[in-house]
């Protein structure tokens, strides 16, 4: 029984090293065409930007225990509240009546970041996108 629980705990502790890992190669920046997020581990918090040309149109500094922030997006108050889902960083964000739920995941090779993009409200298809690490944060690796 006791090697049990000992198998258990270190099993456990290993997941999360592992889910630990994988939240770090979050951070960077990633880039579809003229549009780039930012992800920044600031410790306490996680800083996302989305850019679209030089422009910066999302800013938002959250904690990602599931507790509502606010931010700006396209120019609008918005709240957005972080939470890990194992590796991948799920992104709530309400802006008035409109509901958007996004999954951030890395891809196994660690350049491809995969983004999940679920309209709740007003419903609609989800899409996913698959965008490469910026040049600037793959040589800061």
């Amino acid at each position: 029984m006791r090697f049990l629980l000992a198998f258990t705990a270190i099993c456990a502790v290993t997941a999360f090293a592992a889910d630990d890992a994988d939240r770090a190669r979050l951070s960077g920046s990633w880039q579809q065409n003229d549009t780039v997020w930012t992800i920044q581990d600031k410790g306490s918090t996680i800083h996302i930007t989305r850019s679209e040309g030089s422009k910066i149109v999302a800013d938002f500094d959250c904690n990602a225990n599931g507790q509502d922030c606010q931010g700006k997006d396209s120019g609008h108050k918005a709240t957005v509240t972080l939470w890990f889902n194992g590796s991948a960083l799920v992104q709530m964000e309400t802006k008035g009546a409109e509901v958007v739920k996004r999954r951030f995941a890395v891809a196994a090779q660690g350049d491809t970041l995969e983004l999940q993009t679920i309209p709740l409200s007003p419903a609609g298809p989800t899409e996913t996108v698959q965008l490469k690490r910026s040049a600037t944060t793959a040589s800061a690796r």
